[in-house]
C-alpha cells in the first residue's frame, strides 16, 4: 500500500519548528458579519483583527498578518463589523462608537468559547478600523492586554486615546502627516507605547514586504505583552 506523502514542517528563519495551523473555518450566517477563525496546535494567545470592510480580496493584506501571527504562534480572529446590508448602505462606516461597541461584544464572547477563554486577546486595527478598536479598547473592563495600530486614524478617537491601559504599538509608514498624526496620538497616551517607522517599501499590507515588517514588529510586540494568560 502506497503511503501518503506528507508535507514537511515549516521552518522560520533560524531553522527552528514553527507551530501547526489549525484552521477553525469561517462563519456566516446569512445577513449577519463574517469572522474566520485560525490557530496552531497550542495557541499561547489569541489576536482580533476587526474589519470595517467586507473580508474579501481587498482585505489579502490583513490575512497575511494574521497568517504571519499565526507563525508566531497566535490565533486570529477576523471580524467583519458590519452586516452586507450595512455594508451596502453605508452609514455605519464612521460610527465608530458603534463600531466599538461590536467589537466589545465580540471579545467577550470570545473569551468565553472554548478553547480560547484562557487565552490573553490582543487587538490589531489598522486604517480606521483602529480608531474603532481604540473605542473598545478604552473601556475600563476590556481585556485585550496590547493593542497594535498600523497606519491608523487615530485622530478619529482623540477622546479615547488617554483611556487607553493596554500596552499600545502605532505603526507608521515614512509620510510626515501620518507620523505627525501618531506623534501627536502617543503623546495622548498615559500606557506603555512605542511608533514603529516602516520606511517606504509598498503601498499597505498588500505589498508582502510591508506586510512581513508589520507582522514582525506586532508579533514581537504581542509576544513581550500577551503573557501566557488572561489577566484576572
Amino acid at each position: 500500500m502506497a503511503r501518503a506523502e506528507r508535507s514537511p514542517p515549516r521552518l522560520d528563519r533560524s531553522g527552528a519548528r514553527m507551530p501547526a495551523r489549525r484552521a477553525r473555518g469561517t462563519r456566516r450566517v446569512r445577513g449577519t458579519p463574517r469572522v474566520e477563525i485560525v490557530a496552531p496546535e497550542r495557541p499561547v494567545g489569541i489576536v482580533i483583527l476587526p474589519a470595517i470592510i467586507p473580508l474579501s480580496a481587498s482585505t489579502d493584506g490583513l490575512r497575511l498578518v494574521a497568517a504571519g501571527l499565526q507563525d508566531r504562534g497566535f490565533a486570529t480572529f477576523l471580524a467583519e463589523l458590519l452586516s452586507p446590508a450595512e455594508t451596502e448602505h453605508g452609514y455605519h462606516n464612521f460610527d465608530f462608537g458603534m463600531l466599538g461597541d461590536r467589537i466589545t461584544k465580540i471579545t467577550e464572547k470570545l473569551s468565553r468559547r472554548a478553547p480560547f477563554e484562557d487565552l490573553p486577546i490582543g487587538y490589531f486595527g489598522s486604517s480606521i478600523d483602529g480608531a474603532a478598536m481604540a473605542i473598545a479598547a478604552a473601556q475600563p473592563n476590556c481585556p485585550a492586554s496590547a493593542l497594535v495600530m498600523y497606519n491608523t486614524r487615530p485622530e478619529l478617537a482623540a477622546a479615547e486615546l488617554p483611556r487607553l491601559h493596554a500596552p499600545t504599538l502605532f505603526i507608521v509608514e515614512d509620510d510626515q502627516p501620518a507620523l505627525d498624526l501618531n506623534r501627536s496620538a502617543l503623546a495622548q497616551l498615559g500606557c506603555p507605547c512605542d511608533l514603529a517607522v516602516l520606511r517606504c517599501i509598498g503601498k499597505g499590507l498588500a505589498c508582502p514586504e510591508t506586510a512581513s515588517q508589520v507582522v514582525e514588529l506586532a508579533g514581537d510586540w504581542f509576544a513581550t505583552h500577551l503573557d501566557g494568560k488572561k489577566d484576572d
